[in-house]
């Protein structure tokens, strides 16, 4: 191939301008507007677009076995990409070598555009997203859309009010990234929006740029969208032989376990709906006059802790009970000082102030071992000049 159309889309494929162009001179007359002049017919035609629904990776070609890596190459994306992989169209270089290659990935509503774009230009030799032309550290910017290539496995486009937030984030992961930017279409330089260690430069002509970065990767000259999954049915007449069996008693298995776990449901969905039944019936008991709670459980059980409370307070007698078991060993202490006592909930919180955490543990420890009490440690809180700290001992009864 030696003069070829470079033709420039816009994201929803429709046609802009283009360049007569030559593999070997590069650019061989000015930019034309497709509108003014079509492309020739007997040209071949090399299209350039930049689309947020295509996605560059770059990933490392194996020396031997090419031909099953470009058939697997979904597979080994499929871990960085949110959609289905089945869904996906993949397109590689026809030639690819050793070293790192560029992977297009986009969806098939947008390969189904690109079909209707081989039938409008027949000569259709490549489709290049534009993100593929760029260096490494490399921002171009036009009109409504930002086309960028972060490193050796992060490229693509995206729409100019979305590409600010992914700066920041990338910024914010990498640092300070010394990017080139290039501006085109008459985008004006604003110095405020780019960082100072960026480089910002403004392209007149973009097409002859784009042209010579082709001419640098010629094996963009034959990228072209292909499917390299079987799946469904085509996978199924692809097995061979013995294969066939050991697939059909796979999915049979899988098919009686889903059985079986569709009757453990329905028999839990069935306990669930009984148990319901109890709550709401208890419910009606206890509260007779009152509406229907959005969670009745929850009303019921805190009925029950507050008149299991009441009991225990009634039996024990509340906090001077406590006191009067507790005041011996209290009153034999002398290291720490008691600050304050809180009873709630058939619970006696006692906070004092000791010069460590082993004095406070020391007089809980012999708490612990009065009868039918139940003794622990509460929070603690050391004072700002780590001479002293205040500590508290939770006590309560043990049985109702």
């Amino acid at each position: 191939m030696a003069e070829f159309a470079l033709l420039r889309l816009d994201p929803a494929l429709a046609d802009l301008e283009w360049l007569h162009c030559d593999t070997v001179q590069g650019a061989l007359s000015a930019p034309v507007r497709c509108d003014q002049t079509p492309v020739p017919s007997a040209l071949l035609v090399i299209a350039l677009v930049a689309s947020p629904a295509i996605t560059i990776r770059y990933l490392q070609i194996p020396k031997e076995g090419k031909a099953r890596f470009r058939q697997a190459v979904a597979f080994k994306l499929e871990d960085s990409l949110a959609e289905d992989v089945e869904q996906l169209r993949f397109f590689l270089p026809e030639q690819i070598e050793d070293g790192i290659e560029p992977v297009a990935v986009l969806n098939q509503d947008f390969a189904a555009k690109i079909d209707v774009l081989k039938v409008r230009y027949p000569a259709l030799k490549a489709l290049v997203p534009l993100a593929c032309l760029l260096p490494v550290d490399t921002v171009w910017v036009e009109h409504g859309m930002c086309s960028y290539r972060f490193g050796s496995d992060d490229a693509g486009s995206i729409e100019n009010d979305a590409f600010g937030g992914l700066l920041r984030i990338k910024q914010g992961i990498d640092g300070a990234l010394p990017l080139q930017v290039y501006l085109t279409g008459g985008v004006s330089s604003d110095a405020a929006r780019w960082p100072k260690h960026f480089i910002v430069e403004a392209l007149p002509q973009s097409m002859p740029f784009l042209a010579n970065r082709l001419l640098l990767s010629p094996k963009l000259l034959s990228l072209l969208p292909h499917a390299p999954l079987r799946t469904g049915r085509k996978l199924w007449n692809g097995a061979r032989g013995a294969w066939k069996w050991p697939i059909g008693i796979t999915a049979a298995l899988i098919a009686v376990q889903l059985l079986a776990f569709s009757g453990r449901w329905w028999l839990l969905a069935n306990e669930a709906s009984a148990q319901q039944a109890k709550i709401e019936s208890l419910f009606t008991q206890l509260f007779a006059n009152q509406p229907m709670s959005a969670d009745p459980l929850a009303m019921i059980q805190s009925k029950l802790r507050s008149e299991q409370l009441q009991a225990q307070v009634k039996a024990t007698g509340g906090a001077l009970a406590l006191f009067r078991r507790i005041a011996p060993i209290l009153y034999t202490e002398v290291k720490p000082t008691l600050l304050s006592a809180n009873y709630r909930d058939a619970e006696l919180e006692l906070a004092f102030r000791a010069p460590d955490l082993a004095t406070i543990d020391s007089v809980r420890s012999r708490l612990a071992t009065l009868p039918g009490l139940s003794v622990s440690l509460g929070t603690n809180n050391i004072d700002p000049d780590g001479k002293m700290l205040t500590g508290r001992i939770k006590i309560s009864e043990q049985s109702l």
